[in-house]
């Protein structure tokens, strides 16, 4: 069986963050996006229905976009790859050359790569680092009694559907 790759290595590029820089239509814009500082890409919009991005080793992926209507008035942006179908986020896998769908690059989300052990664990672990460690016999302060009591109630039933050792840690 191979690993899959996996949806939160990948980098994301968001149409909802092209337009918070900027991006409208009947206007051309030009700006660069960084992934951690590591990972430079310029993109182009020619003000219509068409997005250019170019690489730092100077490859070229030219993206349309699709504006969809909507019911009671305005549009929602879209990506409209070449060979894809429309999606609202665009991935590049770390072997990558250019952005693609999640379903084009086969992508699949973390949490269905853990067994049922591991995400119960992750479960529980996440409730005490929110809540705190003294959760089962301790009130956090400023929470209300009957908020308490259906947290402890939902803590407990986490841990009944198995052997789940609790702490920090015990996730990965």
């Amino acid at each position: 069986m191979t690993k899959r790759q996996l949806v939160e290595d990948c980098r994301i590029l968001d149409i909802a963050v092209l337009k918070r820089r900027g991006l409208v239509h009947g206007t051309r814009s030009t700006g660069k996006i960084t992934w951690r500082n590591e990972f430079l890409v310029s993109y182009e919009h020619d003000g219509k229905l068409s997005l250019t991005l170019t690489y730092p080793d100077g490859h070229r992926q030219r993206l349309m976009l699709y504006r969809m209507p909507m019911p009671l008035g305005g549009h929602r942006w879209m990506f409209r790859p070449a060979v894809d179908r429309f999606a609202f986020k665009l991935y590049m896998p770390k072997d990558g050359n250019e952005f693609r769908s999640r379903a084009a690059w086969g992508l699949e989300y973390r949490c269905r790569s853990v067994g049922s052990r591991k995400r119960r664990a992750a479960r529980v672990d996440k409730m005490l680092l929110r809540y705190g460690f003294g959760l089962e016999t301790i009130k956090p302060v400023g929470m209300w009694s009957r908020t308490w009591e259906r947290k402890k109630a939902q803590l407990a039933a986490i841990k009944s559907r198995g052997a789940v050792s609790p702490g920090v840690g015990s996730s990965t």
